[in-house]
């Protein structure tokens, strides 16, 4: 004798299932033979093989997607935090339905459960996947994402005894020229005539602490140029 619930075999004249508890009827349901019944169960059982096969290619999609979606999320910018929040949240509403579908005493029920899990989620990635990275997201801020257009006018330089304007003196330049950019009169330090040439050394106190400029001016252009401290 089969048991028409499970299909376990059981002694002739047994009344309870050994396996699953269930009544035993020789004669089957509603007139058929033990023998159909069997086979009736031999072909639920290849159909629910077929299907748990099925939900692990499902299993295997919804891993390998995921695991795409974090490499996404890693290193480039096609899924933002809150893209992958998002998939997360899905997934666990998915699994958390399923599980109060469940019922536990009836194991083909299950199983059929367990593979519709195992779709359900696999239909969410590939989703995100296809929908969800597929064009970049700005993480800039809003005020930086657009550049401006319009030429913004060009500050005044400004005068004074900095590293900066010091940088602007060149070769050739007059005296007059060193403090219209220094923004004051320097302090001679030297002044030399030898054979028809003259050098003059001018000093500038910095806009730092014990800082320093000296300009050296040969026949009146600018010939030698030192600083120490400015800022």
């Amino acid at each position: 004798m089969f048991c028409s619930k499970c299909g376990n075999k059981s002694p002739e004249g047994a009344a309870f299932c050994k396996k699953c508890g269930a009544v035993m009827n020789p004669s089957g349901r509603n007139g058929q033979s033990n023998e159909a019944s069997v086979a009736k169960i031999t072909a639920r059982q290849n159909k629910q093989e077929e299907f748990g096969i099925a939900g692990l290619i499902s299993l295997g999609i919804t891993f390998f997607g995921f695991l795409f979606v974090i490499i996404l999320f890693l290193f480039s910018n096609r899924v933002s935090f809150w893209g992958l929040v998002v998939l997360v949240a899905a997934l666990g509403a998915v699994f958390v339905f399923f599980c109060f579908l469940i019922d536990s005493d009836d194991k083909s029920q299950s199983d059929n459960y367990f593979n519709w899990l195992a779709h359900s989620m696999a239909v969410v990635v590939v989703s995100f996947v296809l929908f969800g990275t597929s064009a970049p997201y700005a993480p800039t801020h809003a005020s930086q994402a657009a550049p401006q257009n319009r030429a913004q006018p060009a500050a005044a330089p400004q005068t004074g005894v900095t590293l900066a304007n010091f940088s602007r003196l060149r070769d050739g330049m007059t005296y007059s020229q060193v403090v219209e950019i220094l923004g004051r009169e320097g302090t001679l330090v030297s002044a030399v005539t030898v054979l028809g040439m003259t050098t003059r050394t001018y000093g500038w106190e910095g806009n730092a602490f014990l800082s320093r400029a000296t300009v050296t001016f040969t026949n009146g252009r600018l010939s030698m140029q030192m600083q120490s401290g400015l800022r």
